[in-house]
Parts: C-alpha cells; sequence; structure tokens
C-alpha cells in the first residue's frame, strides 16, 4: 500500500462514528484548544505490587500525526467533559501516521 493509499484509509477510519470519537487537544504551551479525531482504547494494565498484582484501567488514545505533529507529555485531551493528561512519551508507528499517547485522568 503507498503512503496515501494508507493516509486515505486512516481517513477514513478515524471519521467512522463507530471507531473514533472528537476529543479537544490543548498542548501544554498553551493556546487554542484543537478539536480532532481520535480512536480511544481502555486496556486493563496488571501491576505488580508486592507479592500481588493489580489490574487497573488506562485510556490509550490515538491520533493522527496530520493532525498534531508533535505531542508532548502535559498535552491535555478533553474527552466527553473528562480531563486527560499525556503522561509519557508519545509512540509513533513504524510508518509515522499514528501517535499513541499513553493518558491518566488529571
Amino acid at each position: 500500500m503507498t503512503g496515501g493509499v494508507l493516509e486515505a484509509a486512516l481517513g477514513d477510519l478515524f471519521a467512522d462514528p463507530h471507531l473514533a470519537t472528537t476529543i479537544a487537544w490543548h498542548p501544554i504551551g498553551g493556546g487554542a484548544a484543537l478539536n480532532l479525531r481520535a480512536v480511544l482504547r481502555n486496556p486493563d494494565l496488571v501491576t505488580g505490587f508486592g507479592e500481588g498484582r493489580v489490574a487497573t484501567t488506562s485510556m490509550v488514545v490515538e491520533i493522527r500525526a496530520t493532525d498534531i505533529a508533535a505531542p508532548r507529555p502535559g498535552d491535555r485531551l478533553e474527552i466527553d467533559g473528562a480531563i486527560y493528561v499525556v503522561q509519557s512519551e508519545p509512540l509513533a508507528d513504524a510508518a509515522r501516521l499514528i501517535w499513541t499517547l499513553n493518558t491518566r485522568p488529571e
């Protein structure tokens, strides 16, 4: 698949109301919020705690690199009225088309 075809397919996926939702992006440095489409995932994270393990819910947000060129830790996302903060370095996919953001509630 060429880059243009892949980008067009991603555009269709992010436009699909069953797969993506509109969120507001608030950059850490301030400035106007930007509305964009994102795919949200809520995987359970398992963390060791002493001899036990604790499962917690997380919020992983995927956005297109064409929407945000360089997301950073500390950026805020407003999702259905709740605020989440990007808590670690964003990860790009191999083609550099999608950012994966690990967030926490503010």
